[in-house]
């Protein structure tokens, strides 16, 4: 990578640093969920199979940890560039036109993710309102439902990054790529 000498490059190094930080943590709570939840149907089988008696509020945990190991990887996913895309043209295109195609995808998922964003931001005011709660326990649910909002606005910030870096590049494609997700090569993977 090129020296990076401008403010703006700085800044963009520094937002890109602290949002990958903030999405390296979900998707680790999200992988150690995901490690509990294996261990928890553990011991609803042994408890079931050796006791005769299922875990109480077993049902619950699944429903409300389900966005955490859901949701909370997806910006990391896409900062990786590990979520499915669609490369057979991208990887045709250089330069300017592939900095713009990214730039306009980057734009595209942005407006998703704003709608994705309010959509759950309301399931999550309604449910914290209503007093909603799970069936068998009684838990609340509103915490559950406040991990989508939140992590849909970690991808918000990771796609204006996105859009930010690869604008940058598009203006002047001889800069250093800086916050700019780089799809892995199929070819190299399937020889790994």
């Amino acid at each position: 990578m090129a020296l990076t000498t401008s403010r703006s490059d700085r800044s963009l190094i520094a937002l890109d640093r602290g949002v990958g930080a903030i999405e390296t943590l979900g998707a680790a709570i999200g992988a150690w969920v995901i490690f509990g939840l294996l261990w928890l149907s553990v011991a609803e089988i042994l408890s079931r199979n050796l006791l005769g008696a299922p875990l109480r509020g077993q049902f619950d945990v699944l429903v409300l940890v389900g966005p955490l190991y859901g949701l909370l990887g997806l910006s990391y996913c896409y900062r990786k560039a590990g979520h499915v895309r669609m490369d057979l043209v991208n990887r045709r295109l250089t330069g300017r036109s592939a900095h713009l195609a990214e730039v306009v995808i980057a734009v595209c998922a942005l407006l998703i993710t704003v709608q994705l964003f309010q959509g759950s931001f309301s399931h999550f005011e309604r449910s914290y309102m209503i007093g909603d709660t799970t069936i068998a326990m009684n838990w609340p649910t509103w915490p559950s439902k406040l991990v989508a909002p939140l992590s849909f606005a970690v991808l918000a910030a990771r796609l204006v990054l996105t859009i930010w870096a690869h604008g940058r590049l598009f203006t002047d494609p001889r800069r250093s790529a800086i916050a700019t997700p780089v799809p892995p090569d199929p070819v190299t993977e399937a020889v790994d």
